[in-house]
């Protein structure tokens, strides 16, 4: 089995062993109190497994996390432009209000989905295709989110702003990605992307 199954497989069994946990309330909590450890390692073998990784990859990668990271902290502190939310625990240390692992995972999406529109020849509508991908995963994210204690809305319900404000940054990173001099191509792209979206749909419509 190459190197790249091998990641591809511990991508899916994480995703499958987590799927599972959680509808199981005896290991629910535990598998909440994995979740940063899972990210971390979700994260680690997307950027090993991420073709072409030019110096120009790595300013991207950092600008990514901190564009997400400041854009996280500026909705937790302001309720703009996402809506009025706070985080809870589950995704572990916190700086201003917002878990460190947020910019990671923004940057995970980015780059995955990014390598999943990469055939779309205009950068425009390639970043219109990456940024769909993304609200959509996150129209699956948001009540598993809400029931695991990644973050809580206040008032009644999810904005509608969040979708739109979500898919508008997904949107201006993936067109910066597109226009910073790197091809990007990631080997486990599809297996990430679609592990996390099994993961999210199976635990919120059966949990």
């Amino acid at each position: 089995m190459s190197s790249k199954n091998k990641a591809a497989l511990v991508v899916v069994v994480l995703h499958v062993v987590g799927t599972i946990g959680m509808l199981l309330p005896a290991w629910a909590l535990l598998m909440r109190q994995l979740t940063p450890l899972n990210l971390l390692i979700v994260a680690a073998l997307v950027i090993i497994f991420q073709q072409n990784k030019t110096p120009s990859f790595y300013a991207y990668a950092l600008l990514c996390f901190l564009m997400a990271f400041f854009s996280e902290v500026v909705g937790v502190q302001t309720g703009w432009p996402f809506g009025s939310y706070e985080y809870g625990a589950t995704l572990g240390p916190k700086l201003f209000g917002v878990p460190l692992l947020i910019g990671t995972n923004w940057l995970i999406l980015v780059v995955c989905t990014a390598s999943l529109t990469r055939s779309i020849n205009n950068k425009w509508l390639a970043s219109l295709a990456g940024a769909l991908l993304m609200v959509g995963l996150d129209i699956l994210l948001e009540p598993v989110a809400i029931m695991s204690d990644y973050w809580s809305w206040q008032g009644s319900g999810i904005p509608i702003q969040n979708y739109i404000s979500w898919g508008a940054l997904a949107f201006v990173l993936h067109s910066i990605l597109h226009h910073f001099g790197f091809e990007n191509k990631n080997e486990l792209a599809q297996y990430v992307i679609l592990s996390q979206a099994s993961f999210f749909a199976l635990v919120g419509y059966l949990g």
